[in-house]
């Protein structure tokens, strides 16, 4: 089971296989979730400082300018 791709990759040149298999392991996983789930929350977390810092008026009149 995977990805054929026969069809994109008939003119290219390359001797590669026609199908893309790709496996899922429990490294992976870790490896793609875990720097992806900390830059999210870290983003929130700055963001959310940032827009508390500052005082209600200018966030309401930054609000209706842009």
């Amino acid at each position: 089971m995977g990805v054929d791709m026969g069809d994109a990759m008939a003119k290219s040149g390359l001797m590669i296989n026609d199908i893309a298999r790709g496996r899922v392991t429990v490294e992976g996983f870790v490896r793609g979730i875990v720097p992806g789930m900390t830059a999210s929350v870290a983003g929130s977390l700055f963001a959310s400082l940032a827009i508390f810092k500052r005082s209600e008026a200018n966030l309401f009149r930054e609000l209706e300018v842009g």
